[in-house]
């Protein structure tokens, strides 16, 4: 979904245009995170696990590490931090994978 301030074609959703768009090819360059990785990797942690030292619902975390939804750069660097990881760690491993599979 993306928000326009005037579009020939939108829906208007309070001061904001928005404007659904259909791109299947958009999928494919989406930075995809590698939460769930990494984790394991660097702490054995599960999802499960990590969702309880973040303090937040088990759902809303394992939403993030299928790549539903991602986690806001407030989130994203508490769990870099219990991670002990960075930030490129956490979506380099997606990049890498995505290169090596074409």
């Amino acid at each position: 979904m993306f928000f326009y301030q005037d579009m020939e074609g939108s829906s208007m959703k309070g001061n904001l245009l928005i404007v659904q768009r259909e791109d299947r090819n958009m999928a494919n360059n989406t930075v995809k995170n590698s939460i769930k990785e990494v984790a394991m990797k660097t702490k054995g942690w599960s999802i499960y696990k990590l969702a309880q030292e973040l303090d937040l619902p088990q759902q809303t975390v394992y939403s993030w590490a299928w790549n539903k939804t991602q986690p806001n750069y407030k989130n994203l660097l508490r769990i870099c931090h219990l991670l002990e990881c960075s930030m490129e760690d956490i979506f380099e491993e997606a990049i890498r994978k995505k290169k090596f599979l074409h």
